[in-house]
């Protein structure tokens, strides 16, 4: 039995975004989750971005016999994830919008435990760990927050309110398990393209910004791995290896491209918005940021002569920032390496 909440309460209501994209393997199997939900949501928000599969009618058919309101958007053009998040987004009513992927399942209480959280008015994020789940939906003994390297000293720093600190650089939060007050939502679109992150990262750095994140230290989500996902777990881990691949390819350069033009982002977001931004949070991102970019740029154009390239790298490597920005030793050591051009 479904529990009651009022319709007036609207500002305890979760709008659910969901994306979709030839999904038809598992779709039916998340859609289950969010239909057995303790409390259903206020609505469902599903944009698809023009699935070839039968990813369409398993989404009509679902519809048609839902507790709540589904609302369908097929895109007659591809969006990209990106976008089509946004556009889902920007569709719900809700207080609270929670994002959702096609191939996960949903603990049955996950927008209970939701609603808790955010019956504290400063609250404007709250995200929770999932259980790792293979194709089968079977556990496969791991976890995302060990995957995505959320350790207990990153964990403290949130719960202190500083994870402003590690979200401008880092990918910590996924969509699947996040949930934002929508009151936030225009100052965060229109989300950039061309830049290292992608909607989950955007959203939780700016959110950071502007309330409180806090953690929900519970599995309210299982995250399934496939072969088919458009985005891993491991999106930012490289090997040695594959690093001075990228490099001798020339995709690092196009990383640290990527990564500057996100910096110009989000520092063109933060002047836009600094009136709803503590002073604190402003001046480190700025500082940050510019120490960063330095490094950055002095990484991109090492010299080709391989004598100046050691004197840049000996220079930078004594000034901290391959310590403070990278991972030290090791990226000097691939940048010495790298092949000129």
């Amino acid at each position: 039995m479904h529990k009651q909440i009022m319709e007036s309460n609207i500002e305890q209501r979760v709008s659910v975004a969901l994306c979709t994209y030839n999904g038809e393997r598992f779709l039916l199997e998340q859609l289950e989750s969010i239909a057995a939900q303790t409390i259903l949501p206020l609505e469902l928000i599903i944009c698809d971005d023009n699935s070839s599969d039968s990813t369409r009618k398993i989404l009509k058919d679902f519809a048609e016999t839902a507790a709540f309101s589904v609302q369908l958007h097929f895109n007659t053009e591809n969006l990209g994830y990106v976008k089509n998040f946004e556009k889902a987004i920007s569709l719900c009513r809700g207080d609270i919008i929670a994002l959702c992927d096609q191939d996960d399942k949903w603990r049955v209480d996950k927008i209970e435990v939701l609603q808790k959280y955010f019956a504290n008015p400063k609250v404007g994020m709250a995200f929770s760990n999932a259980v790792i789940i293979d194709e089968s939906g079977q556990p496969t003994g791991q976890t995302l927050w060990n995957e995505v390297n959320f350790t207990p000293v990153l964990q403290q720093s949130f719960r202190q309110g500083d994870a402003y600190k590690a979200l401008y650089v880092r990918t910590l939060i996924s969509g699947c398990v996040m949930a934002f007050r929508r009151k936030w939502w225009p100052l965060l679109q229109p989300i950039p393209l061309d830049i290292l992150f992608v909607h989950d990262a955007w959203i939780a750095l700016m959110v950071s910004l502007f309330a409180d994140i806090v953690i929900i230290d519970d599995f309210l989500v299982s995250y399934r791995i496939h072969t088919d996902q458009s985005i891993s777990l491991g999106r930012e881990k490289n090997s040695a290896l594959e690093k001075l691949i990228s490099v001798r390819n020339g995709t690092k350069s196009q990383h640290y491209n990527k990564q500057l033009n996100q910096f110009i982002a989000i520092r063109e977001r933060i002047f836009q918005n600094e009136q709803n931004i503590i002073v604190e949070k402003r001046s480190y991102l700025l500082q940050q940021m510019k120490g960063h970019e330095s490094h950055l740029i002095m990484r991109r154009n090492v010299p080709r002569n391989r004598l100046l390239r050691l004197g840049s790298i000996l220079k930078e490597l004594a000034s901290g920032r391959y310590h403070l920005y990278s991972n030290g030793f090791k990226s000097a050591f691939i940048d010495l390496l790298k092949s000129p051009g």
